[in-house]
C-alpha cells in the first residue's frame, strides 16, 4: 500500500510528559494526523495500545488514560503468564520425580 502513496507520511515519536511512560507516534499525511500511543516493554519491543485521529497538538486525556489502562492490563497478563509457566515447569518436575520414583523404587 505504501508504494501507492506519492509521499511517505512524516513520522514523529515522542514520550508524553503527562503520562506514565507512554509514547506517541504521529503520522501526518496531508491535513490528517493519526496518533498512536504505546509503551516500551524491552529495549527492542514496543507495544501499541490505541490509535486515533486528532488535529490538536495536545493528546486527549481519555486516550492517555486508555493507553495507561491497557499497559497495566498487559503487565498483569504478563505476570500471570509467567506464573503459569513457572507452575507448569514445577508440575512437570514433580511429575518426573514421581515417575522416576515409581520406575526405580523396586515397588511393583
Amino acid at each position: 500500500m505504501i508504494r501507492d502513496l506519492e509521499q511517505f507520511p512524516e513520522l514523529l515519536f515522542k514520550k508524553l510528559k503527562s503520562a506514565n511512560d507512554i509514547w506517541e507516534i504521529r503520522i501526518r499525511f496531508g491535513n490528517n494526523i493519526i496518533k498512536i500511543l504505546g509503551f516500551s516493554e524491552l529495549p527492542d519491543k514496543i507495544v501499541l495500545t490505541n490509535a486515533f485521529s486528532d488535529k490538536s497538538s495536545k493528546t486527549p486525556d481519555r486516550e492517555i488514560g486508555l493507553a495507561e489502562q491497557r499497559k497495566q492490563e498487559y503487565f498483569e497478563r504478563d505476570k500471570f503468564m509467567d506464573y503459569l509457566e513457572e507452575y507448569t515447569v514445577d508440575r512437570e518436575i514433580d511429575n518426573m520425580g514421581f515417575l522416576c520414583r515409581m520406575l526405580f523404587s523396586g515397588d511393583k
